[in-house]
């Protein structure tokens, strides 16, 4: 599964750029082929989220390789709170 459709902008509808089985069903958890470029990364993805959860996301999935660095839950403390204050 592709993680990243999951925050595209186009998830919930067919974008058109999904994944069709032989008996065509749309999977919209994988991108087509022709729609990938050679990265595997979707040109036609479109973010949802700010640059403040896409960082809070990245800091909890390399907590582990950055800990030694910085003191992550001031991080993630601190990118919940402009989060939260964005919504307001």
């Amino acid at each position: 599964m592709n993680k990243q459709c999951k925050v595209c902008k186009k998830y919930k509808g067919d974008c058109g750029h999904h994944f069709k089985d032989d008996l065509g069903h749309i999977d919209y958890d994988t991108p087509s082929e022709y729609i990938c470029d050679q990265y595997g990364n979707c040109v036609s993805f479109e973010e949802t989220r700010t640059k403040y959860q896409i960082a809070l996301t990245n800091i909890l999935d390399n907590a582990s390789k950055i800990k030694e660095y910085v003191n992550i839950q001031v991080l993630i403390e601190a990118l919940v709170r402009v989060i939260n204050e964005d919504k307001e």
